[in-house]
């Protein structure tokens, strides 16, 4: 062993005496620990993680047998056991005073050849010195960290920089480790001559990519010591939403990705001329989403209802649609009776909504979709009566009267007299939500159904499993989620996922969850009480790291139960393979192994029981089972491959095995009577050609068209697919990814990796039936347009030739840095409302040729949207307890004047001119001076936006 020699250049005398009785302690302790664990050789080398197993987790196999069968004979040396308690202890000790007191700041440098460049400092904010031993930083980070030149000592710089902050010519006092996945480990070297009181360390870290905003600066770093069995500890610096732990974005360079970046953050003068629409004063009466036809009455007379003297009459069938106007309106009588379905007849009673079903619609309505209706609000009689082909239709109906309802300070709703006929543009309107990467609640989803219900959204889309986690107890399989189901600090996951994205060290974050069989049955019997479907995902094979260990430990305990057979029943991995690559996401051993029988036992395990889940409340139609991104080199070096491509000689190599696991899996779903649907990559080979339905032997497919980023060329495989016989669901990255930013500022929170950002204006302009009039802008925020690409064959610009194979639009929300339930909110809505307008409505200005036509009548369109969103449907949202999004207000200063506006007229400014103590509403007659910060306040007055500041 070598002495660092360079610590004792380092260090003054002081210091140096400490190190070395602290040094010649730990090598005393350390001797004496080395020679107690060779006398069991089972024990040599367990980290923490194993010694808690072997005290508190009595079911896992390896610790029954150590625990019984390997223990020594001898008894203990007592000064051996003395001295482990008190290094313990002393660890623990220090492991407490460095998450109190370590205060971490993570500063980003700057964006250059596509690299980007940041300094941790780590600095000693207590009154005890930090040793150097004994201690490591978990840390997460959403960019793949450069190990190689962080390790080496190679000075990473930019361009404009002389020479690195810390630049060591002693070596480097840390290294730093890929863990798995997102998370890394840093630790000290014996360079490290630890920190005095006040002292600080930078560290410069670096990649690929770029660094643009504070969001992506991931929360709850930990230390901990993995060969003791101390607890780990959050550094407290670090914790929390706020992330005051990362450095101001002001220099150009700290928020632009590269010299070609034009997606600069907003100025207030941007902003404003962005926001600039006519405020027509109100809502203008319209319904979100738009109806087919909407004609009011001529007369300005009103229809009052109020509760007490109004009853719903409802046919047999309609139960639960009469239940639910009724809460929504505080109706006091429920009545059952018989109503013709003829349209003519029993339409209207005083005093009474009418809900019915019908087969007679009027000759305007051409869908056949069974969620078309018919809305009479008759004024004059006062009367209601909603009718349609199918509960469901009754249901939208019911949500467009709410629309139109306005409540009086009486209790009281008044009704403007009324005629919608309506049908739904696509039969899928939905939301995907990722509660894998942070767990989110049953209680969570049931708040976001009842707001897709208001607006007509009818799928949720669950994202159950992926490489952080599972999230749904599947009866019979219980590793799946008392494994993969929790999260926590586990450097080789003996007991549980390790912790990942913000997570922190403990189980009792957002990292850990799962729903019951009870839970899930909830969520069904909700969502069917709201004509919404629920589309479960599983994805795989890719993105599987929390089932393949989930099976591990299923088999590990089986193993050592004797049951050999039982054990490798459901194993999704070659435990002979040694397979290298990493995944998109930065997982080792992501990938389920699609060369073994028990892999596809596996597949149909779970989709039998996830059937059987939902047969008696909301039967289970459609099985995700995801199928993206895979790892080119997932199966190389795995025995069990190698013999499979011999025997299936069609497969030219392990680059095939993917789009086999795909046409076993969706033959698996089809077999249970399921339409499949993944990803679209999950039915593209790697040749780029498309799997055929055929091969797939189900009567639908759908695919899920995703990636469109303008300049890749891929934009048309969406169209491809519908052409090719699947049914395509859309969801460009472009305009409805809503785990993106809403402005292309680094204090707008979101993921970028597809596009800059994606407000709800963007939404609004997609165009589903012609995706090449979406164009926009590129990926570096340089204005483009469908002429621009397909005219001049830059893209391959593929025609829909089959229409009805799409069958809509869905908006999708990964949750990398989506942990709580508001900023779940904050992503989602106003967004959804874009979505459910586009989904739900043909704007009459899609169908225009002529583009200075079309955005003329788009921006009319345009809008009375927003001021409908303004004045109407955000209070809507707030009375739901929707934590929505507040966009930064807009405002220019012009002759001294002071002029502000808003994303949603009727959104009210608030300004301050005291940093922000105290906030008044911002009114036009008052001259401003000084500095000041605007922001945009929610109606109810509970929140605002992020501030914006000027001076005037």
């Amino acid at each position: 062993m070598r002495f660092p020699v360079g610590i004792l250049r380092r260090c003054h005398p002081v210091r140096c005496i400490r190190f070395g009785l602290v040094l010649i302690f730990a090598v005393v302790l350390i001797t004496s620990l080395w020679q107690y664990a060779t006398s069991n050789s089972k024990q040599h080398g367990r980290s923490r993680e194993d010694d808690v197993q072997d005290q508190s987790d009595d079911d896992h196999p390896h610790s029954k047998s150590l625990r019984h069968n390997h223990r020594p004979n001898h008894v203990k040396s007592s000064l051996v056991a003395d001295g482990r308690d008190k290094a313990d202890r002393g660890v623990q000790s220090q492991l407490d005073y460095i998450g109190s007191h370590l205060d971490v700041r993570y500063t980003v440098v700057g964006n250059e050849g596509g690299k980007y460049f940041v300094d941790v400092t780590l600095s000693n904010g207590g009154q005890t010195p930090i040793e150097p031993c004994c201690w490591a930083i978990y840390l997460y980070h959403t960019k793949f960290l450069d190990i190689y030149f962080f390790n080496s000592g190679i000075p990473l710089r930019m361009s404009n920089e002389r020479r690195h902050v810390e630049e060591n010519t002693d070596g480097i006092t840390f290294t730093l480790e890929h863990v798995n996945g997102y998370t890394f480990r840093l630790q000290p070297t014996n360079r490290f001559v630890g920190l005095e009181p006040g002292e600080q360390v930078v560290l410069r870290l670096g990649g690929g990519g770029w660094a643009v905003s504070r969001s992506e600066v991931i929360p709850n770093w930990y230390v901990a010591n993995d060969y003791s069995l101390s607890e780990p500890r959050l550094l407290l610096s670090t914790a929390g939403e706020e992330l005051k732990f990362v450095g101001d974005f002001d220099p150009s360079k700290r928020w632009s990705r590269s010299d070609d970046d034009v997606c600069v953050p907003f100025t207030p003068d941007d902003r404003y001329a962005r926001n600039k629409v006519h405020d027509l004063g109100s809502d203008a009466g319209g319904i979100i989403p738009t109806p087919l036809s909407i004609q009011f009455k001529k007369d300005a007379k009103k229809l009052r209802l109020r509760g007490n003297s109004w009853m719903v009459l409802y046919t047999p069938g309609l139960e639960n649609e009469a239940q639910y106007i009724q809460e929504k309106l505080n109706i006091s009588a429920l009545k059952s009776t018989e109503i013709s379905r003829s349209i003519g007849k029993a339409q209207c009673r005083t005093n009474a909504i009418t809900l019915h079903l019908s087969d007679k619609m009027p000759s305007t309505v051409v869908s056949e979709s069974l969620e078309k209706y018919v809305l009479v609000v008759g004024a004059k009689k006062d009367c209601i009566s909603i009718f349609g082909p199918s509960a469901a239709g009754v249901f939208r109906g019911v949500a467009s009267l709410l629309s139109l309802a306005s409540r009086g300070e009486d209790g009281a709703s008044t009704l403007p007299g009324v005629i919608v006929v309506d049908a739904p543009r696509y039969p899928y309107r939905g939301v995907m939500v990722d509660v894998v990467r942070h767990f989110h609640t049953k209680e969570e989803l049931l708040q976001l159904m009842r707001a897709m219900a208001v607006y007509k959204l009818n799928k949720l889309h669950l994202h159950l499993a992926d490489d952080e986690g599972w999230r749904l107890e599947i009866p019979g399989l219980d590793e799946l989620t008392k494994f993969g189901g929790v999260r926590g600090h586990a450097f080789r996951e003996l007991s549980h996922i390790l912790s990942l994205l913000g997570s922190g060290p403990f189980t009792n974050s957002s990292g850990s969850g799962f729903y019951t069989v009870n839970d899930y049955r909830e969520i069904l019997q909700f969502a069917k009480s709201h004509h919404v479907e629920i589309i479960p995902e599983f994805d795989m094979p890719g993105h599987s790291h929390a089932a393949i260990k989930s099976m591990e430990a299923r088999y590990a305990r089986l193993m050592a139960a004797g049951d050999e057979t039982e054990a490798m029943r459901y194993l999704l991995s070659d435990l002979a393979d040694r397979s290298s690559y990493l995944s998109g996401q930065f997982y080792r051993d992501s990938a389920i192994n699609p060369c073994i029988e028990s892999s596809y036992r596996f597949v149909e395990y779970v989709v039998r029981e996830v059937k059987n889940l939902h047969k008696d409340i909301l039967p289970l139609k459609v099985f995700h089972f995801g199928g993206d991104e895979v790892p080119q080199e997932a199966y190389s070096s795995s025995p069990a491959c190698a013999e499979f491509l011999r025997s299936h000689k069609k497969l030219s190599s392990s680059k095939d095995l993917k789009a086999y696991f795909v046409r076993r899996a969706a033959m698996i779903v089809a077999r249970y009577g399921l339409t499949p649907m993944g990803w679209e990559d999950a039915f593209t080979m790697s040749n780029g050609m498309t799997v055929s339905v055929e091969e797939l032997q189900s009567k639908e497919v759908i695919s899920q068209a995703w990636y469109n980023t303008w300049e890749s060329g891929l934009a048309h495989r969406a169209y491809q697919y519908a052409n090719a016989g699947y049914k395509v669901v859309l969801s460009p990255t472009t305009h409805f990814y809503y785990d993106n930013p809403q402005e292309p500022d680094p204090e707008d929170w979101g993921l970028h990796w597809a596009t800059r950002y994606i407000n709800t204006k963007r939404s609004f302009n997609f165009m589903p039936e012609s995706i090449y009039d979406s164009i926009d802008y590129d990926f570096w925020g340089r204005a483009i347009s469908k002429t621009d690409l397909c005219n001049f064959n830059r893209i391959e610009c593929v025609p829909l030739r089959i229409p009805e194979n799409v069958l809509g639009i869905e908006a999708v929300m990964w949750s990398e840095l989506i942990r709580t339930p508001g900023r779940m909110d904050w992503m989602l809505w106003p967004r959804l409302l874009a979505l459910a307008e586009r989904s739900w409505h043909r704007a009459s200005w899609e169908t225009i040729e002529l583009l200075s036509k079309r955005l003329i009548v788009r921006k009319e369109d345009w809008m009375s949207f927003s001021n409908a969103v303004g004045y109407k449907e955000l209070r809507r949202l707030e009375e739901l307890g929707v934590n929505y999004y507040l966009p930064r207000p807009g405002a220019r200063l012009r002759n001294g004047k002071l002029w502000v506006n808003t994303a949603f007229p009727g959104l009210v400014v608030q300004v301050s001119n005291d940093a922000g103590h105290t906030w008044n509403d911002y009114d036009e007659t008052v001259k401003y001076s000084g500095h000041l910060l605007l922001a945009t306040r929610s109606h109810d007055g509970m929140r605002r936006s992020v501030p914006v500041a000027l001076d005037a």
